[in-house]
């Protein structure tokens, strides 16, 4: 299968059984190594998606990694325990970024900017809120 843009809200599991939750069964980080999914864009909108085991000679074994053998050009994944409402409005700005024609790299930053203009509140402009996700990969604009 091809996609230009694959999202990916749900939750997921870090460490020595790093998966995907789906409601019918997860996808599990050896089941990543043995895809083909060359997508332009994967957005891991989940916890701790950039979080991983060390292992020697190979690094960290993060879903994300998986993710990026399995083909993906780029993607955004998290380094930690995300906030569900804060993150859906970076994501949000996000995508309003790249239809507004900025690269992907451009259009997270600009979209974490402006999330920190409009938090309600200064504990709202904690990098806990705003910083977890972070770009990986091939940077450009990209048509949604």
């Amino acid at each position: 299968p091809t996609a230009r843009l694959l999202h990916l809200s749900t939750h997921a599991r870090a460490g020595k059984d790093a998966r995907v939750e789906f409601a019918d069964a997860p996808l599990t980080l050896p089941q990543l190594y043995s895809l083909l999914l060359p997508a332009e864009l994967v957005v891991l909108s989940a916890c701790e998606t950039n979080l991983g085991e060390f292992a020697t000679g190979e690094g960290i074994l993060s879903l994300a990694r998986g993710f990026a053998y399995a083909g993906v050009a780029s993607l955004l994944a998290a380094q930690w325990e995300i906030n569900d409402a804060s993150t859906t409005r970076v994501l949000a700005g996000f995508y309003e970024q790249l239809a507004d024609g900025q690269s992907r790299v451009d259009a997270l930053r600009q979209a974490k900017l402006n999330y920190l203009e409009q938090a309600p509140s200064a504990a709202l402009q904690s990098p806990y809120y705003w910083a977890g996700l972070t770009f990986y990969g091939q940077d450009g604009e990209m048509d949604i």
